[in-house]
């Protein structure tokens, strides 16, 4: 009987420390997304559990595909402002924003390097969709990538040293893993489907991504080495663009299957896949942002 109360006693204690976690991770970083509930694209920020939705930006022009710094002071987005795809960047409160590219290409994807010193991001201003790496200012861009095919949606892997991206390359979309200057690219997944979106999970053994593998886009995890690839979503309508938190046990996403595009949380396992936003606009492309001092 005293083995079966202390037994009883140790799963209740690991439950409540469980519920403690789950609430530190979630007072600790806040959801950015872009939505068009304001007529056009802009870039909103809500807490974790999806309540505080707050528009950053506030134009008339279209913003989106937004990314946090790692000590959570810096939004980097894309803006139409200009009259084409440029890449800006703001505080987190949505305050000084500025455009870091300046050019006529289109330049997307923006990404932070997890030392906050860098960002990479997709350019087509050498013909075709390459990636590059810039300072967080702007300055030193560089090409890392040179291919006939599409390179894109860059992340850096943990350490800065690496980065995964989708490239079709070799035909379909699939993903692929670079040092950091843009040598050693080793392909990871081989598909005939088309793999895309990649996130590198904080402790820098798995990538999460979204591949149509199973009929419509669903999202999959895989070691890095490619092996052990399993799906963590499965429904009839699309899931698509997970992005890991930086604690690493949750992953936003997008769905359709409450009829348009919501913004879902689920843990990293695929379980307790929780609704967002609750809007009938179209949300998308969420991204983690660090609550600073947290």
């Amino acid at each position: 009987m005293r083995q079966m109360q202390f037994a009883i006693l140790v799963a209740v204690v690991i439950i409540a420390l469980t519920g403690v976690d789950r609430a530190q991770s979630s007072s600790r970083h806040k959801v950015l997304f872009q939505s068009t509930r304001d007529g056009h694209s802009q870039v909103y920020v809500m807490n974790a559990d999806g309540t505080g939705q707050v528009n950053l930006t506030n134009t008339p022009s279209v913003d989106y595909h937004p990314h946090g710094s790692p000590d959570g002071s810096k939004v980097t987005f894309v803006s139409r402002r200009d009259g084409n795809n440029e890449i800006y960047v703001m505080n987190a409160d949505g305050s000084t924003q500025l455009n870091l590219t300046k050019n006529p290409a289109s330049d997307i994807d923006p990404t932070f390097s997890p030392d906050g010193k860098k960002i990479a991001f997709d350019s087509d201003r050498d013909g075709n969709v390459e990636i590059y790496v810039m300072d967080v200012d702007g300055t030193n861009v560089r090409r890392i990538t040179n291919s006939p095919g599409i390179d894109s949606h860059p992340d850096w892997s943990p350490d800065g040293s690496r980065i995964v991206f989708y490239s079709n390359r070799d035909n379909n979309s699939q993903l692929y893993i670079m040092n950091a200057d843009g040598t050693n690219v080793v392909r990871v997944t081989h598909d005939s489907s088309e793999d895309l979106f990649p996130s590198w999970s904080p402790d820098g053994k798995q990538i999460v991504f979204q591949s149509n593998r199973d009929g419509n886009p669903e999202i999959y995890v895989t070691n890095v080495d490619g092996s052990r690839q399993r799906r963590l979503t499965a429904n009839t309508v699309d899931d698509i663009a997970p992005w890991w938190s930086p604690d690493g046990l949750f992953i936003a996403f997008r769905s359709d299957r409450d009829g348009n595009g919501e913004i879902y949380r689920m843990k990293a396992d695929g379980s307790e896949q929780v609704r967002l936003t609750t809007h009938p606009a179209a949300d998308a492309n969420a991204r983690w942002l660090p609550v600073r001092g947290k």
